[in-house]
């Protein structure tokens, strides 16, 4: 709408400038699948940047072409919004694996997912053909070293007489349990100590289960305590405490 003024040569004019706007708008998702380093097979993930692209998919790589994918997933994210990334499947992928229990070759494991380890039943039972898995497939967990220290044994007893039988191995005798009475012992507390015996019975004993026997000395694991009425109870080692063996007990 023109507006004459007296002065002259001054002309206003209103001017409809959101004519031809572009609003971005955050509720579109795309989605995108490809040949990624690594991640869960054949699951969307929602990715929101490019750093969340690298952690769950890894780096760009020239295998199978990765990049391509990669790229136009790292350019939609930048430009786009969100994106839902699916790493596409192949028969010719596997997981990076330590050595089976059973020693056999562990080349041919495959979990795709946790899902799929879930699916699969592995959460439950032992896959005997590998001790440690990778929680995807690809190679980018090759070379990966795993440590692993478990609680295999409490105390180890030496100057024993390991010649149980000489007929069969020493192995044998690994899962036997081994007992001793906690009559005597002295429980301190908040202020106060009090005999075993006032809060398990007399009689009351604990119980451990041998896990190695080498020569001449036994490793023994602490499981529990055994009431004089029979309630088991499960118990920590307690070094120099009462929850271990002792020596001429």
């Amino acid at each position: 709408m023109p507006l004459n003024l007296a002065s002259p040569g001054i002309l206003v004019k209103e001017i409809d400038l959101t004519a031809g706007r572009v609003d971005p708008t955050s509720a579109a998702i795309g989605a995108i699948v490809g040949p990624f380093e690594k991640g869960p097979v054949n699951e969307p993930v929602l990715v929101t940047n490019e750093q969340g692209l690298l952690d769950n998919f890894g780096d760009p790589h020239a295998t199978d072409k990765q990049y391509e994918t990669w790229l136009v997933a790292s350019s939609y994210l930048a430009y786009g919004g969100p994106l839902q990334v699916v790493r596409s499947d192949s028969s010719n992928l596997k997981n990076a694996a330590s050595g089976g229990l059973d020693g056999s070759n562990i080349s041919q494991v495959k979990i795709s997912s946790y899902d799929d380890y879930v699916n699969n039943g592995y959460d439950e039972n032992t896959l005997a053909t590998a001790s440690i898995v990778s929680s995807n497939p690809g190679g980018w967990a090759n070379g990966i070293k795993v440590g692993v220290i478990d609680s295999k044994a409490d105390q180890i007893f030496s100057g024993v007489s390991t010649a149980f039988d000489g007929a069969v191995g020493l192995n044998q005798y690994v899962g036997y349990g081994v007992t001793q009475s906690l009559d005597g012992r002295v429980i301190i507390g908040s202020g106060s100590t009090s005999l075993v015996e006032h809060s398990l019975g007399t009689g009351a004993y604990l119980k451990g289960m041998i896990t190695e026997v080498g020569t001449g000395q036994i490793s023994v694991k602490v499981l529990s305590t055994v009431s004089a009425a029979g309630t088991v109870a499960n118990v920590d080692y307690q070094q120099g405490g009462v929850y271990e063996f002792k020596a001429g007990q």
